[in-house]
């Protein structure tokens, strides 16, 4: 019952679109069937599993250290007929620093990451958790505030980007109403008027921390 849209007697379904027309107890799975959609609105609310503390075992970095990796969600607060996350560079950033909050992003990639960890045992999870809390408070400010920038260049560069294509729309527009009695004076003045309504929508980007994962450096 938690998991939304799910009947109470279940629901069988399938990927696959030619079965699906052949078996009439057999829901299509499509990215837009509202069951698939619950699922992925259920999946990006939920705090389930968007923290993870693990060791790392790598050469050349200080045992005992810290590395804090982060995944940033960049959104518009803006209605979808706008179309303005296309002008964003990235919906998603990721940052990765160390304890010295030295950025290591573009050096470590997340799939080593994923190569050298190792699992930390439950009997010590509490312990480590209770002396790592103070230093990484720090980090995740800093993380928040390094993502926080990031964002604002992405609405910087989106602006520009989103202006230049609006403006040419509308001068297309203006031209072709010059020689065209059906493009009317208010069509005109509505691109206008939506084009001033995204400018000001992209100036309000979003920046959410999704999921944070904790790697102490191996002795």
């Amino acid at each position: 019952e938690a998991f939304p849209g799910l009947p109470e007697e279940g629901l069988s379904g399938t990927f696959d679109r030619e079965k699906a027309l052949t078996r009439e107890d057999l829901a299509w799975l499509t990215w837009e069937h509202p069951l698939i959609v619950a699922g992925m609105d259920l999946v990006m609310s939920s705090e389930l599993g968007s923290t993870s503390l693990v060791t790392l075992a790598a050469k050349g970095l200080r045992p005992g250290s810290l590395l804090v990796e982060a995944i940033y969600r960049i959104d518009i607060a803006a209605p979808a007929r706008l179309q303005l996350a296309r002008h964003l560079k990235t919906p998603v950033a990721r940052l990765l620093v160390d304890d010295q909050l030295r950025s290591l992003g573009d050096k470590v990639a997340p799939e080593l990451l994923n190569k050298l960890r190792k699992p930390v045992k439950k009997h010590i999870l509490q312990r480590a958790l209770q002396q790592l809390r103070e230093p990484l408070s720090g980090i995740i400010d800093h993380l928040d505030n390094s993502a926080a920038e990031l964002a604002d260049a992405q609405a910087a560069a989106a602006r520009t980007a989103y202006a230049a294509a609006r403006a040419t729309e509308q001068r297309r527009l203006e031209a072709l109403a010059k020689v065209n009695q059906l493009v009317a004076e208010d069509e005109i003045e509505g691109f206008a008027a939506e084009t001033a309504l995204g400018l000001s929508a992209l100036k309000s980007v979003q920046c959410t921390l999704e999921c944070l994962r904790v790697l102490v450096v191996e002795g």
